[in-house]
């Protein structure tokens, strides 16, 4: 896979054989390395420093969740719907959104790269 664009921009780099996790619900400072989430129904969750690294998200639902200080390394999003979503203070490095519903998106104090 390609590592970056013809502007500079790099892609997220991802695992090949990403495992497949389940996620029912959220806590503060939770950790998920190398995983792909499909169809998770993750709605008004309340977690700080939560952490997604080298990850797939596809048709997860986060609507209306509370994610201080997020952190997304190496994370594509598919499909997914943040509807609402509060994820202030968050840290977003080579993150990829493909389909995903942002309407009412809050990204305060957000850092983004690539």
């Amino acid at each position: 896979m390609k590592s970056s664009t013809k502007q500079g921009i790099q892609t997220p780099r991802l695992p090949k054989n990403p495992t497949a996790a389940t996620i029912t619900t959220l806590e503060d400072h939770a950790e998920y390395v190398a995983v792909a989430v499909s169809g998770g129904e993750l709605a008004k969750q309340v977690a700080a420093s939560v952490i997604f690294e080298q990850g797939l998200l596809r048709r997860v639902n986060f609507t209306q969740s509370r994610l201080p200080k997020l952190r997304l390394l190496d994370v594509q999003l598919e499909a997914c719907d943040l509807t609402g979503a509060d994820a202030e203070q968050a840290r977003l490095q080579r993150v990829t959104f493909n389909g995903c519903r942002l309407l009412g998106l809050q990204l305060v104090e957000v850092r983004c790269e690539d």
